[in-house]
């Protein structure tokens, strides 16, 4: 673009130049404004891009140290009452299933 823009300068300063030639330079300017628009348009869509990526990681941060938080605050007491809770119903959801299980079985095998 430097290049033309300093033919074209040199073109308008020559007092020979005809019309045509400095008429010439007209498609040029237009395709090297189509391909600054090309770029300019790829950095936009790469800079949106990564604009996007910073605030999804930030809240990412945000909600990993919020769980974090949660973890180290809680309540060893009350977190292992309810593992106990809850692994007494799995192991009686699992007797409860054998039991029906159990006679189903040995009635096919009959």
């Amino acid at each position: 673009l430097y290049y033309m823009l300093n033919d074209f300068a040199n073109t308008l300063m020559d007092p020979e130049a005809t019309a045509e030639k400095k008429q010439s330079f007209i498609p040029k300017f237009l395709e090297a404004q189509n391909n600054m628009l090309a770029q300019l348009s790829e950095v936009g869509g790469r800079q949106a891009r990564i604009e996007f990526m910073q605030n999804r990681y930030s809240e990412d941060r945000i909600n990993y140290t919020q769980m974090r938080s949660d973890v180290e605050d809680l309540d060893q007491a009350e977190a292992i009452m309810h593992f106990s809770m809850s692994e007494a119903v799995y192991r009686a959801a699992l007797s409860a299933g054998s039991k029906i299980i159990q006679p189903t079985l040995v009635d096919f095998m009959r």
